[in-house]
């Protein structure tokens, strides 16, 4: 067992981490690593997390790409001189680059493949849950009725899940920049 998520897991089909010391060496494992730009500066890990999760198309997140700060606009945001100053900013400077979400399709098949992957293989029954809560609309809003519907070892095996899904999707969008960043 190497992560979080592989101990989430064994917890999960009824087996034991023993050793302590294991256990908090693989929560230790499973933090972000934080990402500088070139400049030194960190980038603004959970901010560009957030960005990716958040499906509200109100809001547009934008990573400095000088700072590591990201900046969120959202259409519910007064219309003041600063937001305009900033939008204009923004969209005459190279220096800001909009953070991609992650397209809802490949949200469901996170939650599918989860599924097909994980739970089907250790309980049927469940299993068929989660798959008629992944029909018809509001799937996300089922699918996660369902989850907190059962034991709570199935929500932290599937957050881990996702969480390691939505950090590699994070690195493909960090290695897509036009820069270099570097792991601390």
């Amino acid at each position: 067992m190497r992560d979080f998520k592989e101990m989430v897991l064994f917890k999960l089909i009824g087996g034991k981490v023993k050793d302590e010391e294991m256990e908090r060496s693989l929560l230790q494992e499973s933090e972000s690593v934080m990402l500088k730009l070139p400049n030194g500066k960190p980038i603004d890990h959970d901010m560009v997390e957030q960005a990716m999760e958040d499906s509200n198309r109100e809001h547009s997140y934008y990573l400095n790409l000088q700072t590591g700060e990201v900046t969120c606009i959202s259409a519910f945001d007064d219309f003041s001189n600063e937001r305009e100053k900033l939008l204009g900013e923004i969209e005459s400077s190279d220096i800001f680059v909009p953070i991609e979400r992650i397209a809802s399709d490949e949200a469901y098949q996170w939650m599918e493949d989860f599924v097909t992957q994980i739970v089907a293989s250790k309980n049927e029954r469940l299993a068929g849950k989660f798959f008629i809560a992944l029909t018809g609309k509001g799937v996300f809003r089922r699918f996660k009725e369902v989850l907190h519907g059962v034991d709570d070892e199935w929500a932290q095996a599937w957050y881990s899940w996702r969480d390691d899904h939505l950090h590699e999707a994070m690195k493909e969008w960090f290695a897509s920049l036009p820069l270099e960043t570097f792991e601390e």
